[in-house]
């Protein structure tokens, strides 16, 4: 019997440190899971902060818009208050009194983020617009340019082609055009010996 109570005890202290074990291991796990939200929502944060802080002044006031179905926005007008925020926007909660809270900030610095990224793309956009617009005009001119002077290069071609032709044809029309002259020239001769012998003929006859 008693070696029984023996090992029931030891029964009785295992379950109980297996099951403080079981309970370290469970709350391990959950601190581990709590730790890690946390910590994925200070970097969601950080990143949130890092485009907040490298854009323009304009884009957070774009940002201030109220804009339909989307949550209400707010930001800091204190300079030591938004110096903080960039620093360590645990710290500014801490201080502000939970007022407002820290997901409430964490979602105003997140929409505020978002807001700013879309805007970002949008005015990429815009200049991307404006610069693809500018190198096809600049195509278009250059196509135009270079349409003009083949067709210049066409033309000149036909009309070397046509000056060869027209020189061709003139120089078979000379040798016809000299003989033409030529014929002119003798038949002139002709004429005007014809009519010196007529003249004295007549002469001759009203002398008689």
């Amino acid at each position: 019997r008693r070696h029984l109570r023996r090992m029931y005890g030891i029964a009785l202290s295992d379950a109980f440190l297996a099951h403080r074990y079981l309970q370290f291991i469970a709350a391990k796990m959950i601190n581990a899971a709590a730790r890690g939200r946390l910590a994925r929502r200070i970097a969601n944060t950080e990143r949130a902060l890092l485009i907040l802080k490298s854009c323009h002044p304009l884009l957070i006031r774009y940002a201030l818009r109220t804009v339909p179905n989307r949550p209400k926005v707010f930001w800091y007008k204190r300079q030591f208050e938004i110096q903080l925020l960039f620093a360590n926007y645990l710290e500014l909660v801490e201080k502000t009194g939970y007022q407002p809270a820290r997901k409430v900030v964490e979602d105003n610095i997140a929409e505020l983020a978002i807001r700013v990224t879309a805007r970002k793309k949008m005015l990429v956009v815009y200049v991307q617009k404006a610069f693809r617009g500018f190198l096809s005009r600049r195509m278009v001119k250059f196509f135009r340019s270079e349409m003009a002077r083949l067709f210049q290069i066409s033309v000149s071609k036909a009309l070397k082609i046509q000056r060869l032709y027209r020189a061709h044809r003139v120089r078979l029309m000379i040798p016809k055009i000299l003989a033409e002259k030529k014929r002119e020239e003798v038949m002139n001769e002709y004429l005007k010996q014809t009519e010196g012998v007529l003249r004295k003929k007549k002469k001759k006859a009203n002398n008689e």
